[in-house]
């Protein structure tokens, strides 16, 4: 018993099911050949050659960090992992949190998993291989050593004591009181730098940088992005009103209403095309996502938990919180990643 019109989130582990099940109507591709959608954003959204939903945001995973305490710090902003090592041992030391994270939803350590092994491979394809069960999670150098990093910057104190059991809202809060000195989180966080629910000492200093490289140490470089299609909307196959329905969701993502009010409302990077809607008026961190989007040498896709079966996502994110919480080693991890993966498959 779908809406009319609903959202959905446009990767395999949450719209295959439905797309295969029959439960979205299909759109007409023509309806939107002047939207201005980013080169693959509905790829998420189709399945055999037929449409079947629409692409809301460009995502992509960055570093905010908060300007004022590494200055006061004198904290030098990592570029390279090395100097991100550097940062968690200085703000440790300083009794300051290094990085906020929310490890009880678990999907945020999948993606940085993946951004380490983009960032020791220079490879954005080498995941979904290992997924396909093409190379082996356990037998790979590239994926053992991302997990190796993880492991190693975890030991340094990288996240708050409490990660494993905070919630997004409170890592978000502990981030926006200047209790930690970053926050890797998504680009639809931009609104951070208008949010009043934080001081204004916060405001003027929270900004953003991409996820280091691993300069001298491994392929990847900062400019190899975790990044992907997110949230969209679909119309269900059964509605009495399906015809309406499409047409309420044409006129919701025409780009002089939700491209345009996405960005100049500082809700979201879009899916769409949105540079004729740039007022001047943008916040900072609006700016430094799309110079970061705009320097990028490469995107990931899907991220790794969300892009095979529903049961996947559930053992990979069970799995990555196991590994953070240091019930598993590094190929303990590994090995179970390739049993999860080989079920996916079956």
């Amino acid at each position: 018993q779908l809406p009319d019109l609903f959202m959905v989130w446009g990767q395999p582990a949450f719209f295959d099911p439905i797309m295969k099940g029959g439960y979205a109507a299909e759109l007409n591709k023509n309806d939107y050949k002047d939207y201005g959608f980013f080169e693959g954003a509905l790829d998420g959204f189709s399945m055999n050659g037929k449409l079947y939903g629409l692409a809301r945001n460009t995502d992509l995973m960055v570093l905010y960090y908060n300007e004022k305490i590494f200055k006061d710090h004198k904290v030098k902003i990592p570029t390279t992992y090395d100097e991100l090592a550097t940062a968690i041992k200085a703000f440790r030391k300083a009794g300051i949190t290094p990085i906020a994270q929310n490890g009880r939803d678990c999907w945020v350590l999948n993606i940085l998993y993946q951004d380490l092994v983009m960032k020791e491979s220079g490879d954005p394809i080498l995941i979904y291989q290992a997924l396909d069960q093409k190379v082996k999670f356990a037998d790979h150098k590239h994926l053992l050593a991302a997990a190796q990093d993880l492991q190693a910057l975890i030991n340094l104190g990288i996240f708050q004591d409490s990660f494993v059991a905070a919630d997004y809202g409170a890592a978000r809060n502990l981030f926006g009181q200047e209790q930690a000195a970053m926050y890797y989180m998504g680009a639809w966080e931009t609104g951070l730098a208008a949010d009043e629910n934080f001081s204004a000492s916060f405001r003027n200093n929270v900004s953003v940088v991409p996820f280091p490289g691993m300069v001298g140490k491994g392929k990847g470089q900062a400019t190899d992005l975790m990044g992907w299609f997110g949230g969209g909307y679909a119309v269900s196959a059964s509605s009495p009103v399906k015809a309406e329905a499409i047409k309420l969701l044409n006129y919701i993502m025409a780009p002089e209403n939700w491209a345009k009010n996405a960005w100049q409302l500082g809700l979201v990077i879009p899916g769409q095309k949105y540079d004729q809607f740039m007022t001047g008026q943008e916040n900072k961190l609006q700016i430094q996502i799309s110079e970061i989007i705009n320097q990028s040498t490469s995107f990931s896709g899907t991220p790794w938990n969300d892009a095979a079966t529903p049961g996947f996502k559930v053992d990979s994110e069970t799995l990555i919180q196991e590994f953070a919480a240091g019930m598993k080693t590094p190929q303990e991890f590994l090995r179970a990643c390739d049993q999860a993966a080989q079920k996916a498959l079956n």
